[in-house]
């Protein structure tokens, strides 16, 4: 996929300290800029037929000179297994939300659970009055 020019011409920018663990912090850059996070994620089985997944994170960041932000995103599927059929009964889903410096919103669902189809995403992120159609590329 093309990238637009101001992408292109962009200096990454290198995140630190995001390693394993449920908790900790990190640091953005090379600056003043960085925060602490929280994560984790919870399965849950029945009987090798149906099976509930969800996974969370939450962050604090602090720009330099600016308030935090702070994030929360949930991600969840279930699964339903039968003989050798599996498919998810309940589509894949993740709300994650902004606030503080910056606030938005994004969703993204997987738009069918059929076995042997696409694993298709699609969703918006909004920003004030600034929305983005969000749809995964196969």
């Amino acid at each position: 996929m093309a990238l637009p020019a101001p992408l292109v011409a962009a200096e990454p920018v290198t995140i630190s300290g995001i390693g394993a663990g449920r908790s900790g912090s990190f640091g953005v850059g090379d600056g003043d800029e960085g925060g602490s996070f929280q994560r984790g994620r919870d399965f849950l089985s029945l009987f090798d037929v149906v099976s509930f997944d969800r996974a969370a994170t939450r962050y604090e960041f602090q720009g330099a000179g600016g308030q935090p932000t702070k994030a929360a995103c949930v991600g969840r599927q279930a699964t339903l297994t039968l003989g050798i059929v599996t498919g998810q009964p309940t589509p894949y889903t993740l709300r994650c939300e902004w606030s503080g410096e910056h606030n938005a919103q994004m969703t993204l669902e997987a738009p069918s659970w059929m076995p042997g189809t696409k694993a298709e995403r699609r969703g918006n992120f909004i920003s004030g009055s600034l929305t983005l159609e969000l749809r995964s590329v196969h």
